[in-house]
């Protein structure tokens, strides 16, 4: 999409943010009313924008050239924290927000490629980053592929070389079924502007790792995925470590944890993590009595209308109709789950309730609007089984927080960075 400013044409998916205010000074500013009366968007000849907040004594400003990629904000004058924020996430969102391709067909062959190591297109990467719209200014990008003991796992590592590096801290994220790592560079650029360096897991069966597309033989091997990299991030990477789970995301470490047989093993290899935080853990999915039901007295109909598949039901991601519509498009993201990854879904169930306590903190965000999960049941599940259980519930975000837009992602995002300068 191309955003048209008196004459000049801003790639939305391709701006970057820099710090020093010096840097326009002097140039030619043509006014351009963008959304209230005190904000403003100007834009130069050359395609440069500048994004201001003016109200009364406050001024915030974010300095903005194409052809390159969000990485900082700044600001001049005194504004309430909370006001910059929105202000900052709001211009962010209609920047960058979650606007990529569809992914061509010849990229998602070469990124298999790698995966089972053939040789691959040498500007693969390249691409890879460039379609998501990775921030490649300030940051070093490496690409892992592990031999797990189930599936063979796909890396994609972000290393902050920005002035705000925060001492060495990694962030590991999984991201939700039917997702993967590039689904998330909003939650990306948001950790990288804040000084972490991060890992994408992509989970068994999605996005570039090993399996079969969107399912699992069984949810304990989303536990073995999380101990195969934290196996290797204990081995290769320095500083202190934070675990991010979106929904499926949290699984692994909800059973790794919890299962009696891997607890004890599990606390050990989380030795280095300093915080746990679940965004919409799953427990059970939405409406759980009904889909059990339905899955046992009408799974023959369930073939024939499906096709053993369940269909992704796109709008309840989140608010953002862009968003769900590029990621319903997208080839690495999945356009259903297999009716099998359901039924592991409740035999994992059956299992858990008979799992223990566990001597460890986590975080929970959650959103008030969520379609996706049965967080009534799933909050108090790990409230019963976890030492302190964090809540924080996010009114008017549906299930995928991290890429809501507008008040509720501003509300997420406000949430997290409390959070996180508290672990500092």
């Amino acid at each position: 999409m191309k955003l048209n400013l008196n004459g000049c044409e801003i790639s939305k998916e391709t701006l970057f943010v820099v710090t020093e205010f010096s840097n326009v000074i002097g140039m030619t500013l043509t006014d351009t009313k963008y959304f209230s009366k005190s904000e403003k968007l100007f834009v130069t000849n050359d395609g440069t924008a500048i994004y201001l907040y003016l109200n009364t004594f406050q001024f915030a400003y974010l300095y903005i050239k194409k052809n390159e990629t969000i990485i900082f904000s700044g600001f001049l004058g005194w504004i309430h924290f909370e006001k910059l924020m929105n202000s900052i996430y709001k211009i962010r969102r209609m920047v960058i927000g979650a606007e990529f391709n569809i992914l061509p067909k010849k990229l998602k062959v070469d990124l298999f490629k790698f995966l089972y190591g053939k040789k691959q297109n040498k500007f693969i990467w390249d691409d890879y980053l460039n379609h998501y719209h990775f921030d490649t200014v300030q940051t070093i990008h490496k690409f892992i592929k592990i031999d797990g003991k189930k599936h063979r796992l796909f890396l994609h590592l972000m290393i902050n070389q920005g002035s705000k590096q925060n001492n060495g801290k990694w962030v590991l994220v999984a991201h939700g079924i039917l997702d993967h790592g590039g689904s998330n560079v909003t939650l990306a650029g948001y950790l990288l502007e804040n000084g972490y360096s991060l890992l994408f897991l992509d989970l068994p069966g999605n996005g570039i790792s090993e399996g079969e597309r969107w399912s699992i033989e069984d949810f304990s091997h989303y536990a073995i995925a999380i101990e195969d990299t934290v196996k290797w991030m204990n081995a290769n990477l320095l500083g202190d470590f934070i675990f991010i789970g979106h929904s499926t995301g949290t699984v692994g470490v909800t059973d790794g944890l919890l299962n009696p047989h891997t607890s004890q093993r599990f606390i050990k290899l989380f030795h280095r993590f300093k915080a746990i935080v679940y965004i919409a853990p799953l427990i059970r999915s939405f409406a759980w009595e009904l889909s059990k039901f339905s899955m046992k007295n009408f799974s023959g109909l369930f073939k024939i209308i499906f096709d053993e598949k369940l269909p992704r039901l796109q709008d309840k991601a989140t608010s953002d109709k862009n968003y769900n519509e590029k990621s319903a498009n997208d080839l690495l993201s999945g356009k259903y789950a297999p009716l099998s990854w359901a039924k592991a879904l409740v035999l994992w169930n059956e299992k858990n309730v008979m799992y223990g306590k566990c001597n460890a903190d986590i975080t929970i965000f959650q959103g008030k609007l969520d379609e996706v999960v049965d967080f009534s049941y799933n909050i108090p599940y790990l409230q019963e089984r976890f030492r302190n259980v964090s809540v924080t519930m996010i009114k008017g975000a549906k299930h995928s927080l991290q890429n809501e837009p507008g008040a509720a992602g501003n509300r997420f995002y406000m949430e997290l960075t409390k959070y996180l300068e508290k672990l500092d």
